[in-house]
């Protein structure tokens, strides 16, 4: 009948330990076509009321899957407030998930303990998500959402391959009352293309915490990572009227690549903590009304675009914490004519070490030099098209049994080495360092 309807739950108050399965790891394939009502909903519903406080359920997909619904995909929808179980949905080896114009793909909307990740034991698998919609974006995707209940809902990709696109992305998000949310997306391999992202968010005033992490990982095992793409905006700890405490946003690049429009902080506690991975926010990170709560870089790259005609600090945030040797790498020059200072990096808490952060690749005409500025707590990367950086000897003399050299048109604060050798017909390169 096309209807496409696929419903895992229980249908009728039981006991709160009662948890509906439907296992389908032994199918080749599974296809649903659902153009005019269908959808699926794994723990919700049953027959409303109390009883949707014991409907968990657990779906496990088949090997290959093939879905395409009008409505929407849903784990825990009003589901197990007071069920032990875990509603979970298990895809297979390569899944393609369509869902209808305007239609959501959520891990649980008001209930507890949901997860939507690849079955156990898979190898590389494959998840392709998309909408009818032109473009074909996810209209919204929910990792967490609480409203009458509280909720937590997980969405793990660990150890496969996803392509998702996406309009409106909320994790770990409190809507009314006292009840809290948490929220936490984990992949390490493939694409989450987003045009907005609120990571930890909380409606309402003064009531339930909204938590929301996102793990953008590597997976040594494989050589692959994940990319996380935000088109317009990545809000952390996003709060709408007073903040509860608790209410937090935090992005965890642990080997894979953030590509952001702009990272903004919300009000509540926000966090960017790097570990080695890459680094791409084009229109900044905080800002100085609005710094980010704490920024921290282990061997990390932070890449960055630079314009001599509006200078702007990239990253600002009240706390850096920086060890290892993070790089940063300009992408592209701009109206830079001659010595400019950009602020790369603005914090109010403790100065970096030396060396934390070291200067990397630049476009070709250019030269460079990165300050750890703690007089004005900055980062400074110094910049100069090359051709007026080029030190050269202007003097030298003699004073008693010393030599005495002069030089000029050096880089402010950078560093040059005085090489001496004993036969002015040796190479250059076999000259010793005699001073620094």
């Amino acid at each position: 009948d096309n209807s496409g309807a696929l419903n895992v739950d229980q249908g009728a108050k039981q006991d709160d330990n009662h948890n509906m399965v439907l296992d389908m790891s032994g199918l080749n394939t599974f296809t649903m076509n659902g153009p005019s009502q269908g959808f699926i909903a794994v723990g919700g519903g049953g027959y409303g009321g109390s009883d949707r406080t014991r409907a968990a359920g657990t779906l496990y997909l088949a090997r290959t899957n093939l879905i395409y619904m009008k409505y929407n995909f849903r784990i825990g929808d009003n589901a197990t407030a007071n069920s032990p179980n875990l509603c979970a949905v298990y895809l297979g080896q390569t899944n393609s998930i369509t869902v209808g114009t305007g239609a959501d793909v959520s891990t649980g909307f008001n209930g507890n303990t949901n997860l939507l990740a690849f079955a156990p034991g898979l190898i590389h698998p494959a998840a392709y998500f998309r909408s009818t919609l032109n473009p074909p974006r996810v209209k919204t995707w929910i990792i967490a959402n609480a409203g009458n209940l509280p909720s937590v809902g997980t969405n793990d990709f660990t150890g496969g391959v996803i392509d998702v696109m996406a309009d409106d992305v909320r994790i770990g998000r409190a809507t009314s009352g006292a009840n809290p949310a948490l929220g936490v997306l984990t992949f390490d391999g493939g694409t989450f293309d987003a045009n907005t992202i609120e990571d930890g968010w909380q409606t309402v005033s003064a009531g339930g915490t909204g938590v929301g992490i996102i793990n953008v990982n590597s997976n040594a095992v494989s050589g692959m990572y994940g990319t996380l793409v935000v088109n317009s905006s990545l809000t952390l700890g996003d709060v709408s009227g007073t903040l509860t405490a608790g209410s937090a946003g935090t992005l965890n690049i642990n080997g894979g690549m953030v590509l952001a429009s702009q990272i903004a902080a919300g009000g509540g506690e926000s966090t960017v903590a790097m570990n080695r991975g890459t680094l791409v926010a084009t229109n900044g990170v905080g800002s100085p009304g609005a710094p980010v709560t704490t920024f921290s870089a282990a061997n990390a790259t932070v890449r960055v675009r630079l314009d001599g005609n509006a200078i702007v600090t990239n990253i600002v945030t009240a706390n850096l914490v920086a060890s290892g040797a993070s790089v940063i790498v300009v992408d592209s020059m701009a109206n830079v004519n001659g010595l400019t200072t950009f602020p790369i990096i603005s914090y109010t808490g403790t100065a970096p070490a030396d060396g934390t952060f070291v200067k990397g690749d630049l476009p070709p005409g250019f030269a460079a030099n990165l300050v750890n500025n703690t007089a004005q707590k900055r980062i400074d990367l110094v910049v100069a098209p090359s051709a007026s950086v080029t030190p050269h000897i202007s003097t030298f003399s003699l004073l008693g049994t010393n030599l005495m050299i002069g030089g000029t048109n050096g880089f402010p604060g950078g560093q040059f080495y005085v090489l001496g050798s004993t036969s002015l017909a040796r190479p250059l390169n076999q000259w010793l360092p005699m001073s620094t």
